[in-house]
């Protein structure tokens, strides 16, 4: 998203907002819910991401550590 739809987005909301004859207290209410729900979900997202980064470090180290071991290991020196 570029910062013109993150804009728009925003005024889309606060004009649909704005046009309900609701009681403002009323609004700030939902709104307060509506943010929380979403935090929720966002921090299950991140959540997500660092589980898949860090896995995704597991896997570069293991495969690291293999290659390590590959060049280190001893040649075989069998002559025919």
């Amino acid at each position: 998203m570029v910062n013109l739809d993150v804009r728009e987005f925003s005024q889309a909301i606060i004009n649909f907002i704005n046009q309900s004859p609701i009681p403002i207290e009323i609004k700030r209410l939902c709104i307060n819910d509506i943010a929380t729900q979403l935090e929720e979900k966002a921090n299950i997202q991140i959540e997500a991401e660092l589980l898949a980064r860090d896995q995704a470090g597991a896997d570069s180290q293991e495969q690291e550590d293999i290659d390590e071991l590959v060049e280190d290991s001893p040649k075989d020196s069998v002559e025919k």
